[in-house]
This record gives structure tokens, C-alpha cells and sequence, in this order.
């Protein structure tokens, strides 16, 4: 269990891989790393900054258009990690065109970036005609399958909310468009006192937290 807690495990399997004589962390995406290069090709696998990999790979916009990361550098940026196949994923990616929408109308600088992980480029391309943002093309197979290593991503969909300095703000965006669809707070930036909801569950076991309970007595 307390080794769990140090590696903020949260579902299994897990793969964890340190090294032998130092004992520090090399990655904790190995199972994912197996899964992708089951021959261990690049073993053991070292994490990269996942920033660097952003500024390293050139977007795509529904129009074809070419995008480098450092013309969006200085925006709130979303990632947006989703596939067409994912039946959550198509019931939400209506309501972050929406949100999408109406923040860029407001005249904040805000850019969403979609990593794919759609089984086929005929799936990635029907899918991304539906959206307004960039996106990491379908042949770039090794920076769409590395990202959701780099920042920890479980499960799909997930919206990771970046600064302008590339410093996560949140990674659960899924749940702050759900509770916020009108983007009324965006983009969300940690409060000194929150309301305890389920967005921050994975909180709890992360960090030191302090929990104050009230009780509302209602009087009819």
C-alpha cells in the first residue's frame, strides 16, 4: 500500500520501473510502454518532458493547414485526448465544441490540441472534421501514443488544461466543462477552498489535504 501511494498507483495493472541503484523513478507508464513496444526496442523506456514533445511535432488544422506549437505557446491550452470508437468521447466532444466556442468568442487566447487514439486514420479523419481545434496528425503513431504516458492519462475522455508557461492547471477538464459548460471560471485555476466533488478525488491520495465538514440544519 505505501508503495502504491508513492507511485500514485491507481488501477492495475501497473508496470513501475526505477533504476536498480539509484531507486529513482523511470517511468510509471510501463505497462503502456510494453504494450506499444512489446520487443522493448526502447527500453526502459525514459520519460521525456512532455512539453518538449508538444514544441517538437507540427498540428494540423481541420483545413489541412499547418500548425507549429510555438504560435500557440502563449495560449490556455486544452488537451484533448479521444477517439471516435469511444462512446463517452463522441457524447462530450459536442459540449467542449461549445465551451470552445464561446471562451475564443470572449477573446481569450485558448487552443485545444486532439491526441487521438482512434484504431484507423479513416476513424481519425471522420472524427476531426467534427471539431474546430488542432490536432496531432494520425502519422505521428509515436507522439500520440507517448502524450498519454507523459501526463498520466487512465482513460478517455480526458481534457488537460495547460497554462501559458505549459504547467498543468488541471487534468480534470472533462468533469470542469460537465460542471462549468458555459466557462464561467475557465480555465479553472486551483482555488485556495473547494467545494469537495468527485473532480477531486484523485487529489486525496496525491497530496495533504485538509477536509472541513459542515452541517446545514434546514428549518421549514
Amino acid at each position: 500500500m505505501e508503495l502504491a501511494r508513492h507511485f500514485r498507483v491507481q488501477s492495475i495493472p501497473a508496470l513501475v520501473i526505477i533504476d536498480s541503484q539509484s531507486a529513482e523513478l523511470i517511468t510509471s507508464c510501463g505497462r503502456g510502454c510494453v504494450v506499444d513496444d512489446p520487443v522493448g526496442l526502447c527500453f526502459p523506456w525514459p520519460m521525456r518532458d512532455p512539453t518538449e514533445v508538444l514544441k517538437e511535432t507540427t498540428f494540423i488544422s481541420p483545413r489541412g493547414d499547418k500548425v507549429s506549437y510555438e504560435s500557440i505557446s502563449s495560449h490556455i491550452k486544452g488537451l484533448y485526448f479521444s477517439a471516435h470508437w469511444c462512446p463517452p468521447c463522441k457524447a462530450f466532444t459536442p459540449l467542449l465544441i461549445k465551451l470552445y466556442k464561446k471562451v475564443q468568442k470572449s477573446g481569450k487566447k485558448f487552443e485545444i490540441i486532439f491526441i487521438s487514439s482512434d484504431r484507423s486514420e479513416e476513424s481519425f479523419v471522420k472524427y476531426f472534421s467534427t471539431m474546430p481545434w488542432l490536432a496531432v496528425p494520425y502519422s505521428e503513431e509515436k507522439t500520440r501514443k507517448s502524450l498519454p504516458h507523459l501526463y498520466g492519462v487512465g482513460g478517455i475522455p480526458c481534457l488537460i488544461i495547460l497554462d501559458e508557461n505549459n504547467s498543468v492547471i488541471t487534468k480534470e477538464g472533462r468533469m470542469e466543462v460537465n460542471e462549468d459548460p458555459e466557462g464561467e471560471e475557465f480555465p479553472w485555476r486551483p482555488k485556495l477552498v473547494d467545494e469537495l466533488g468527485s473532480k477531486h478525488i484523485s487529489k486525496l491520495n496525491e497530496e495533504p489535504c485538509l477536509i472541513y465538514f459542515t452541517i446545514c440544519e434546514i428549518r421549514n
